[in-house]
Formats: C-alpha cells, structure tokens, sequence
C-alpha cells in the first residue's frame, strides 16, 4: 500500500509448499517485488514487462538483479519450485481505500 491508502499492489508468487510460504528471506522477496511494483505508478504494467524491472538486491545477488532473475535464484535458495504469476494494483479515488490482506 501507499502512504495514502489509495494505491496499492499484489504480486502472485507461488512456492510448492507452505515451509517455503513461511521462510522469512521468501517473504522478504515478496515484499520487495511488491514495493518494486507499488514504485512503478502504472497499476496495469504488463507481467512481461515487470519481470524485466529492476530490483535492487536479489535473495543471493546484493547488486541490482531483474524480477524474472530473482525469481530463479529464489529457487536456488529455497530448494523448490517458485513462480511469480501475477502482479497488480489497484487505485481508488474519492472516499474508498485500499486495505492490507494477507492470507496465510
């Protein structure tokens, strides 16, 4: 979510196991990938084209490293199969709001 409550991201990175759901380094990608996406202003950037972005440190590289490479040393680090599916936003104006959801 952004500061304002009216911006926000999801990102559909699936693991083949809740073990790896619940590793905190998995987590911290999740929540890197999102933010990169909640940066980008454009709530309907193609998959393609967000897996070609930047961000600035993977699970094993401490320099910049695309999505799509990240994704693939997620798998090296973890032992298992992951793949990001999908991202999106959202945007509201006026009086609504968009709110945090995390199923676990």
């Amino acid at each position: 979510l952004d500061a304002s409550g009216k911006r926000g991201s999801v990102v559909e990175v699936n693991s083949e196991t809740d073990f790896v759901a619940r590793n905190p380094i998995f987590q911290s990608f999740v929540r890197d990938v999102c933010a990169l996406h909640l940066s980008q202003g454009n709530v309907s950037i193609p998959l393609a084209d967000f897996k070609a972005l930047q961000l600035e440190k993977g699970p094993q590289t401490t320099g910049k490293i695309s999505v799509e490479d990240a994704v693939k040393e997620m798998v090296a680090t973890v032992g298992e199969n992951c793949q990001m599916r999908t991202a999106a936003g959202l945007e509201v104006s006026g009086a609504g709001g968009v709110f945090r959801y995390m199923h676990t």
